[in-house]
């Protein structure tokens, strides 16, 4: 064997004897117990930053008694004095040490799992199991950590327009949806033709209530539960372009005029087109400009 393949021989075994060591280093955890630690132990839910982190649980890895096998975790998080019977249970994949919930996530959680009222603190409880796959090796339990969070009313993902100046008038089954504001919570905006008549909002397709109508005035919205209720509408005085930008959160609301045309889209017609329609162009500096540029 020449001299230079011994050397990489001998290389080859290094890198392989030192890959050995470093992944005997990575799966020896030893004793060290299994610990859970909180990011906070209080916390009132925001509704208006439902995307926002609200809580993160991390855990030391525990130990796999010197066998070097890996350790799947299982998180749970249940209410407090319950002894975890109807937690929620999250098997987590290996080398995952940590455990995060946001802020509107949280909230669902503990209104459709654990029952919990709005606007209602409720203590909760969490521990972290570790299962070493070795079977001489028993389960590991951490100690409990306690939170307690209160919770928030969560508001409608959808919002239609709907009366005689609506788009389709006072259709509940096909009331005009409008779109969702990305990055503000409980915000809405729509843009187009409104009639002269009534207006107010519906969150729910097919049903008059909820509804948000007409507040103290026209910038203020009321929720309406019930029929017994005021049954306000806002009023649109003449046809035209508008924009509205309504908050269900902070029950605001714009609706403005726009200086646009009824119309966006333009057509011609004639003998010079064979009686086919063709369509124009909108002029992206003015949107009263129609153009068209061909041969006919």
């Amino acid at each position: 064997m020449s001299i230079m393949r011994k050397i990489h021989a001998f290389i080859v075994l290094l890198v392989l004897a030192t890959s050995c060591k470093e992944n005997f280093i990575e799966t020896n955890l030893g004793d060290q117990p299994l610990s859970l630690t909180a990011s906070t132990d209080e916390i009132a839910l925001d509704i208006t930053s439902d995307q926002s982190n609200a809580v993160t649980f991390a855990w030391t890895p525990g130990s796999n008694h010197n066998t070097h096998s890996a350790i799947t975790y299982t998180f749970e998080l249940g209410v407090e004095g319950t002894s975890f019977t109807g937690a929620v249970q999250t098997r987590l994949t290996q080398g995952r040490s940590s455990m995060s919930y946001k802020t509107g996530d949280l909230n669902s959680l503990l209104l459709e799992k654990f029952k919990i009222s709005p606007n209602t603190a409720v203590n909760l409880e969490a521990r972290v199991l570790a299962d070493v796959h070795h079977d001489q090796v028993p389960q590991q339990v951490s100690e409990t950590v306690k939170l307690k969070v209160t919770t928030y009313k969560p508001v409608s993902s959808t919002l239609f327009l709907i009366g005689s100046a609506a788009p389709n008038g006072w259709s509940a089954d096909n009331a005009t949806p409008m779109n969702v504001v990305a990055g503000a919570a409980g915000s809405f905006t729509w843009q187009g033709k409104l009639s002269p008549g009534e207006l107010k909002f519906i969150t729910t397709k097919g049903a008059f209530l909820p509804s948000y109508n007409k507040g103290a005035d026209n910038t203020k919205l009321l929720f309406r539960e019930s029929d017994s209720q005021p049954d306000e509408k806002f009023i649109i005085p003449t046809a035209g372009i508008y924009k509205i930008v309504a908050n269900i959160i902070n029950l605001s609301v714009i609706i403005e005029a726009m200086d646009a045309p009824e119309y966006a889209n333009l057509w011609f017609v004639g003998h010079s087109t064979g009686w086919s329609f063709k369509r124009m162009t909108l002029n992206a500096a003015d949107p009263f400009v129609f153009h068209y540029n061909a041969e006919i």
